[in-house]
């Protein structure tokens, strides 16, 4: 993961060969204009039991980077910055991304509340 100009990217290697070359990330109006705030590194290697499917158990092991980025919205008297959380999970079989908004949205509900 990287962030260069105010815009996410991500690239993925294998034994140091590139699998996937730069792309960008990001959702729609709060893809460009992030700055870093945190990064957070965690891993998990748990057991969970389905209660339907073909299998008894399920390994869950993955390394997961939660980023927590800031979103400037102007530089106005009523503008604020939002916090958008970028959680990343890097699995033997593949790469989950979940983007967190929740405090977007309850910014932009406090606002709009403030303002009727």
């Amino acid at each position: 993961i990287m962030l260069a100009d105010g815009k996410l990217s991500w690239t993925m290697n294998y034994n140091n060969k590139p699998v996937l070359l730069s792309s960008a990330l990001g959702i729609g109006r709060f893809s460009d204009g992030l700055r870093l705030k945190e990064v957070i590194r965690s891993k998990k290697d748990t057991v969970w039991n389905p209660v339907l499917g073909e299998r008894n158990s399920i390994r869950d092991n993955y390394n997961q980077l939660n980023i927590r980025l800031i979103k400037s919205t102007g530089d106005c008297l009523y503008c604020f910055d939002r916090e958008i959380d970028l959680e990343v999970r890097a699995y033997n079989e593949g790469v989950a991304f979940r983007y967190n908004l929740m405090e977007i949205l309850k910014q932009t509900t406090l606002k709009q509340q403030k303002y009727h």
